[in-house]
C-alpha cells in the first residue's frame, strides 16, 4: 500500500513539473511582447536576436514539458529541464549580487518583476522537483511512455507547428495593446501627491516626459536613474515638464519613497493603476511626448548608462530642432 501510494506521489510529480513547463510556455507565447521586453532588460542580448531567442526559449520548455509529462524520453528531457533551472538561478542569483535588475517575466504578466530572493527561492523548489523526479526515475515509478513513440513524436511536431503559427499571431495581438511611438497622449488634469494640479493641456513646455513606475516592484530598476531624471528636470525645465506616475501601496508609502529620493518634479498617485491601464504599458518606463500629444520616444529603464545617454541625446536632439 505504501509503495501503491508512492508511486502515486511520484508520477503526480513527474506531471507537475511537465505542466510548470508547458504552462510557462503557453504564457510566454500568450504574453510575447511582455516576454520580448524582458529579455530587453538584459542589455547584453542583441536586439537583433531578441524574437529568435523568446521563440528557441518557448518552444524549448514545450518540447521538455510535453515530454515530460506524457513519459517519452524523460530522461532527456528531466536533464533539459535540470540545466535550464540551474542556468536560471545563476543568472537570478547574479543579477540580484551585481544589481542589474533584469526582468523575469517566465509565467507573463503573472509572478512579473524583477529577480529577487523570492524569485530564486520559487525556481529553487521547481529545480528540487525535477532532481526529485530524475532520481525516482530508475525506481520503475514512472510515467509509461506514450505505446507508440513515433504517435508521440507526430504529435509533438504537431504541437510545435500550432505554437509557431500562433506566436506571430499572438505577437500582433499583444503590440496592438501596447503604447509604441505614434500614439497619441489624452490630455490629463490630476492633482499630485505634494497638492499640485498638473493640466497638460495648458503646458508651457514644448515636450512633456512620463515616468511611470511601480514603488514596490520597479524601484531596484529606477534606482540607477534618478541622476538622470533629476539631471532632465533641471537642466531642460524650460523645455519639458517631468510628470512622475507612480504605484505603491499607499500614498504615504509613495510620499516616503519620493522624499527619500528628493525627487522634485510631480508626481501623481495611479492608486488603482487606471493611467497604467490608459497607457497599457509593462513598467517601468520613460514616455517622450510632443507639443502635438505625440509619442516620440519610449524607453525601459535601465542601468546601462550608456542607453541613459542614448536617451538623453535623443532629448537634446528634439530640443535643437525645435529651437531651429
Amino acid at each position: 500500500m505504501e509503495k501503491g501510494v508512492s508511486k502515486y506521489i511520484n508520477i503526480g510529480g513527474q506531471v507537475l513539473l511537465g505542466l510548470i513547463f508547458l504552462i510557462s510556455a503557453i504564457l510566454k507565447t500568450v504574453y510575447f511582447q511582455l516576454f520580448i521586453e524582458s529579455l530587453q532588460s538584459f542589455n547584453f542580448i542583441s536586439h537583433s536576436i531578441l524574437y529568435l531567442m523568446a521563440t528557441g526559449i518557448i518552444i524549448l520548455e514545450l518540447i521538455v514539458g510535453f515530454f515530460i509529462s506524457s513519459g517519452l524520453y524523460t530522461k532527456y528531457a528531466v536533464i533539459t529541464s535540470i540545466i535550464l533551472l540551474s542556468l536560471f538561478n545563476i543568472i537570478g542569483v547574479y543579477s540580484i549580487l551585481w544589481q542589474k535588475n533584469w526582468i523575469c517575466a517566465c509565467f507573463g504578466p503573472f509572478l512579473l518583476g524583477n529577480f529577487s530572493f523570492s524569485t530564486i527561492l520559487r525556481n529553487t523548489f521547481i529545480l528540487i522537483l525535477a532532481l526529485y523526479v530524475y532520481s525516482f526515475r530508475s525506481k520503475g515509478y514512472h510515467l509509461k511512455s506514450l505505446s507508440n513513440s513515433n504517435t508521440g513524436i507526430l504529435l509533438l511536431l504537431m504541437v510545435l507547428l500550432s505554437f509557431i503559427l500562433l506566436i506571430p499571431i499572438m505577437q500582433k495581438k499583444v503590440q496592438k495593446e501596447h503604447i509604441k511611438i505614434g500614439n497619441i497622449i489624452n490630455n490629463m488634469k490630476i492633482q499630485s501627491i505634494d497638492g499640485k494640479i498638473i493640466d497638460t493641456s495648458e503646458r508651457k513646455q514644448t515636450l512633456l516626459l512620463f515616468i511611470i513606475f511601480d514603488v514596490e516592484k520597479d524601484c531596484a530598476s529606477c534606482l540607477t536613474e534618478f541622476s538622470l531624471w533629476g539631471k532632465i528636470n533641471e537642466d531642460y525645465n524650460s523645455m519639458i515638464e517631468v510628470i512622475g506616475i507612480a504605484s505603491a501601496r499607499s500614498e504615504d508609502l509613495l510620499r516616503a519613497w519620493t522624499n527619500a529620493r528628493k525627487i522634485k518634479f510631480p508626481i501623481i498617485f495611479d492608486e488603482r493603476k487606471e493611467l497604467f491601464a490608459e497607457f497599457k504599458i509593462s513598467t517601468p518606463l520613460k514616455i517622450l511626448v510632443n507639443s502635438f500629444n505625440e509619442i516620440v520616444s519610449i524607453q525601459k529603464s535601465t542601468d546601462n548608462f550608456e542607453l541613459q545617454n542614448a536617451f538623453l541625446d535623443e532629448i537634446k536632439n528634439f530640443i535643437n530642432k525645435k529651437k531651429k
